[in-house]
């Protein structure tokens, strides 16, 4: 019962993270501003001013889509990211709701009747007749 409520839990974060996927791929991001262009004035200190303005004006363009850029490649990474989480939640999801493993392992344990008076009970390593402890593990050797 675990196992399915797990199933289903990971699945419903799959879809979250789905979801998001999709978010970060319908993302774009777009650089801002108006290109300045460079003017000449009557008086020398007004076109300096003027032009150093321009320049500002276009750095400043130019650095906000290269930011609009980067975000739209991290965005791309992300919702990349999201979509490797999603396949792995699915998987894990599904293998716990469909039960686990579909082998059964048999766990085989021999009792103290089966086992010769030499083997040891800890480790089960046979030792020679008459040894007081086991020469693997150590343990003390009942007499029987």
């Amino acid at each position: 019962m675990k196992k399915k409520i797990l199933g289903i839990g990971l699945l419903a974060i799959a879809v979250v993270c789905l979801v998001f996927s999709i978010l970060c791929f319908n993302m774009e991001f777009k650089g801002s501003g108006s290109y300045e262009s460079y003017e000449s004035y009557g008086g020398d200190a007004y076109t300096g001013i003027q032009n150093a303005s321009a320049q500002t004006a276009n750095n400043v363009r130019a650095l906000s889509y290269d930011i609009a850029e980067i975000g739209n490649a991290l965005t791309t990474c992300v919702g990349y990211g999201f979509v490797v989480v999603t396949l792995t939640f699915v998987a894990v999801g599904l293998y716990y709701l469909l039960g686990g493993s579909t082998t059964k392992k048999e766990v085989v344990v021999a009792s103290a009747m089966e086992m010769p008076n030499n083997t040891c009970q800890q480790c089960g390593e046979v030792t020679p007749e008459g040894v007081a402890f086991c020469t693997k593990c150590g343990t003390a050797m009942c007499e029987n």
